[in-house]
């Protein structure tokens, strides 16, 4: 039954064709010697600085993508406005199906992944941590913006990593940029987040998170440990008052890209016999920074 439902859609939205056209392109030099933009209703190319549309996109009940990275130096663009409807109707809770023609469609055993509004129709990989996380903001019934947004940043910036090699993971970089573009709009610092902490999340405050790398793993590990008895999967903010919940957020320059990954690996060594997996993001406030700590407890 799922495998018929599975051929009807892609009979209805006409994603063979797309998919076909995708590989056309790629195939071709047309990418490398010309540039090409992806926008809502068509795929564009520019000749001569005007613009030539080269695929007519010709289902209105799905977002049909061919943005991607096709090698360091040649890329698909997405339009800027076309990226703008996509996220704006997510902010809206708009029902919206994507689906890039680089790639398969999704599993009939597994379904579209949704991401609150958002269907992904294709094949994207994700593992047990991006799975509960996923989970976990679909349940969510509060949704301050400071939460709603620093979970969705890290799903997508999570997303992208795990799907570096694919086409899709052009749109989940500029997904996540916009994300962030969005929170720089907004006065943050005076946001607090109306999520009590429970078994799942857990703020830690800008105090907590100050202290050498030798110093620094070994006191989380050891706090998560404990808490992990408490629920299988763990979100901490680091940069959020444990009493008031107010935002305080962390000086990045103290906090950069490589300092993170080194502790994300150093927690992980102190714990690995308690936890299966292991995440931090570093989430950017213009000049200062959120960390989120995602975990995922080797119990079953």
């Amino acid at each position: 039954m799922k495998d018929f439902l599975q051929e009807c859609l892609v009979l209805y939205y006409e994603l063979t064709y797309y998919q076909s056209e995708y590989k056309k392109l790629i195939s071709s030099l047309d990418p490398i010697i010309t540039p090409f933009i992806d926008d809502a209703n068509s795929l564009v190319k520019l000749v001569s600085g005007v613009e030539q549309t080269h695929i007519v996109k010709r289902n209105s009940n799905i977002y049909v993508l061919f943005a991607s990275k096709l090698n360091s130096e040649v890329f698909i663009q997405i339009r800027e406005s076309f990226l703008g409807e996509i996220y704006t109707g997510f902010l809206n809770r708009q029902p919206i199906r994507i689906f890039h023609a680089g790639m398969n469609i999704f599993s009939p055993a597994d379904g579209p992944l949704q991401i609150g509004s958002i269907g992904l129709f294709n094949e994207v990989r994700q593992n047990k941590l991006i799975n509960l996380l996923i989970n976990y903001y679909n349940s969510l019934l509060i949704r301050d913006v400071l939460l709603d947004r620093s979970l969705c940043y890290s799903i997508f910036h999570l997303l992208n990593k795990a799907n570096q090699d694919k086409p899709i993971s052009l749109f989940f970089d500029k997904f996540e940029h916009e994300i962030l573009e969005d929170m720089s709009r907004s006065s943050y610092d005076t946001l607090k987040v109306a999520q009590n902490e429970g078994k799942i999340i857990e703020y830690k405050s800008r105090d907590y998170i100050v202290g050498k790398n030798e110093e620094l793993p070994e006191k989380i590990a050891s706090d998560l440990q404990n808490k992990l008895t408490e629920s299988n999967f763990k979100i901490y903010f680091f940069g959020v008052d444990e009493q008031t919940q107010e935002l305080e957020p962390l000086n990045i320059n103290k906090f950069s890209s490589d300092r993170v990954d080194s502790i994300e690996k150093r927690i992980m060594e102190e714990i690995k016999e308690d936890v299966s997996e292991l995440s931090l993001v570093k989430l950017p406030l213009e000049n200062e920074c959120l960390i989120l700590m995602f975990a995922t407890s080797n119990r079953s």
